[in-house]
């Protein structure tokens, strides 16, 4: 039902836009005169007004399809091609060295759980939640030795990062808490990691704070992470607290990346030299503004 909703609000949105950009070719001009005619502007900055009005089409579309003569014949077939029935379900699949690891979903077991496949096809349960807590995200290192997870209780958005090692079946002390967005990105030596974490979560006032990138050794106390990407690394940071920061690295070059986390198309992009990943007080240079 979930996935249906989500075709039909898709659907919806593209006739939606086309109809706009039809009409706005026809009646406006320049860009300026196109962002003050656009009825739908208010998406872009009012989120929770967006999300309502999201559900509320999506149900009033809902209901007109179902009245149409070949609506019930679509929706047979469209559960032929969906229905896993009692077969299991296998998702976000990660290959790594000669392992594959994936999530599965059974009907006794409808809820993430994390596996992994050897090259010779054995299949190992790796990671079983408690009841109550769900995992959503894992990153297996470069050498498939590791994986971190996040896990969160409760349908929390607050969740904590733990990491588990492959070769012994145990996990390490690592936990690092007050994970809003994992985005965990592994470094090259397997024994570290970058991940994002709010710079209020000690003060649990993380919808006030905002997101940084923190530098994390395996076995080592979280209190000395180092803060990688924030506001003390950077001038003249325009640091929003619904922003998503993102980091990619090259052979010679670390990319930072923060955007707002409604739309996305605004973003600034920043610069560091990779060698200098590992320092404290690094110098993020800025190369492209979100302006």
């Amino acid at each position: 039902m979930l996935l249906r909703k989500k075709v039909l609000i898709i659907l919806f949105l593209v006739l939606s836009l086309c109809v706009i950009s039809c009409s706005s070719q026809n009646r406006l001009i320049n860009l300026e005169k196109i962002v003050r005619y656009d009825p739908y502007n208010w998406m872009e900055t009012e989120q929770e007004k967006t999300h309502n009005w999201l559900l509320s089409e999506s149900d009033r579309s809902i209901k007109i399809l179902e009245k149409q003569d070949w609506f019930a014949s679509i929706e047979k077939r469209y559960k032929q091609l969906t229905e896993y029935g009692t077969e299991p379900i296998i998702f976000y699949i990660r290959i790594q060295g000669n392992n594959t690891f994936y999530f599965k979903q059974t009907a006794q077991h409808p809820y993430n759980r994390l596996f992994v496949k050897d090259r010779f096809g054995k299949e190992t349960l790796l990671i079983d939640p408690p009841v109550g807590y769900g995992i959503y995200d894992y990153y297996p290192s470069y050498d498939g030795q590791y994986i971190a997870y996040s896990i969160s209780e409760n349908g929390s958005n607050v969740s904590t990062i733990k990491v588990f090692n492959l070769k012994t079946r145990t996990h390490l002390p690592d936990n690092l808490s007050g994970i809003t967005d994992t985005n965990l990105l592994w470094a090259e030596d397997n024994l570290s990691f970058f991940y994002h974490r709010n710079n209020l979560f000690k003060a649990n006032n993380i919808k006030a704070g905002i997101e940084e990138i923190y530098l994390h050794r395996l076995d080592s106390d979280t209190k000395k992470d180092i803060v990688i990407f924030g506001k003390d690394q950077l001038s003249n940071y325009n640091a929003r607290t619904d922003q998503n920061t993102s980091l990619s690295l090259s052979s010679n070059w670390a990319i930072a990346c923060s955007s707002s986390s409604l739309s996305g198309y605004n973003l600034d992009l920043y610069k560091l030299p990779r060698e200098n990943l590992n320092k404290n007080n690094v110098s993020w240079n800025k190369i492209i503004d979100r302006k």
